[in-house]
């Protein structure tokens, strides 16, 4: 089973938004992510065919961000580097509050020894 990330965003019914799943403490200094994948999933992992979300404009990050997610000792926004993120935007059919979604990035990494690395993250609609 993928590793089930912290963030838990809750967007608006009727939003398109950008979401960006920052795997940085996860890769080498020279190491960038390549060839992202997002899926709808259950809550095993498994993927889930005609869902309700619709998953749009997947890519690694190419410019560098403040992830408002994250923090450093000093309460100031992590930046995550160029190639150290998957981006892409979410939005849903669904027309009643309060329903959960589990989406599943699958990553392939660039480097001397490439590498597969599965996320989870948990969203919600309201």
């Amino acid at each position: 089973m993928p590793r089930l990330l912290i963030q838990r965003p809750v967007l608006s019914i009727g939003d398109t938004d950008l979401f960006s799943v920052d795997l940085s403490r996860r890769l080498d200094s020279a190491e960038t992510l390549t060839s992202p994948t997002v899926i709808e999933v259950d809550e095993d992992g498994d993927a889930i065919t005609g869902g309700e979300l619709t998953i749009a404009d997947v890519a690694v990050s190419t410019v560098a961000y403040n992830d408002e997610n994250n923090y450093d000792a000093n309460g100031n926004a992590t930046t995550v580097g160029i190639g150290k993120a998957v981006q892409f935007t979410v939005s849903t059919s669904q027309t009643l509050p309060g329903v959960k979604y589990a989406l599943l990035t699958v990553n392939s990494t660039g480097g001397s020894i490439a590498r597969t690395l599965e996320r989870m993250i948990k969203i919600e609609f309201k």
